[in-house]
């Protein structure tokens, strides 16, 4: 995403030296995001570097930057946090975003074209934004618990029927043992009558 956001930008205020840094930064974390995967990609530590590059770039992309609204390149980074379920990320990615719109605040404001309404709403926006991923995240995380607990019992529950079902299986078997020993008996018997 934030590589054709980069294309944009070059298409739209054609070669500046912002718009090649942000893609050079944008392709340069494509890249170590997919050596990142193929080696650690299942793993927390894997999904821990992801996020640290994407926030990364985020940063690098908030301080070259400089459109008022380039405070919405975060909102895929806060919603892959949620995909993973852990509330540290929404905290730290939190943190990093509202820290690169401050350093993107302070740059508009060296380069004088600081507006503080479109800061504020971004501001607001972002807070929004980073609270309600974090509810989202709480929420999930509660539910996924509560499945567990769920499973946890549904599983000892088939863990009992299943010892009640060998048990059964076994009287059923001690039974028919009996029967065939009595069919053998009676066979034995109606021969020696004959």
């Amino acid at each position: 995403i934030l590589l054709l956001l980069s294309v944009a930008i070059l298409f739209e205020d054609g070669l500046t030296m912002s718009g090649i840094v942000q893609l050079i930064g944008s392709i340069l974390s494509i890249i170590i995001s997919m050596t990142v995967y193929q080696k650690r990609g299942t793993t927390k530590d894997g999904a821990t570097l992801l996020m640290v590059i994407g926030a990364l770039l985020y940063l690098l992309i908030m301080i070259v930057n400089g459109s008022n609204y380039v405070y919405s390149y975060a909102f895929p980074i806060l919603c892959v946090s949620i995909v993973f379920l852990n509330v540290n990320y929404i905290k730290y990615g939190g943190c990093i975003t509202v820290f690169g719109l401050i350093a993107h605040g302070i740059k508009l404001g060296i380069v004088g074209t600081f507006e503080v309404e479109a800061f504020v709403i971004n501001l607001i926006i972002t807070i929004l934004l980073i609270f309600g991923a974090y509810k989202v995240c709480q929420l999930l995380t509660q539910f996924h618990d509560e499945n567990i607990e769920l499973q946890v019992k549904s599983y000892d529950t088939m863990l009992l029927v299943a010892d009640q079902l060998i048990d059964h299986f076994e009287t059923a078997k001690e039974m028919l043992d009996n029967t065939k020993k009595s069919i053998d008996t009676s066979k034995l018997s109606i021969n020696e009558i004959a």
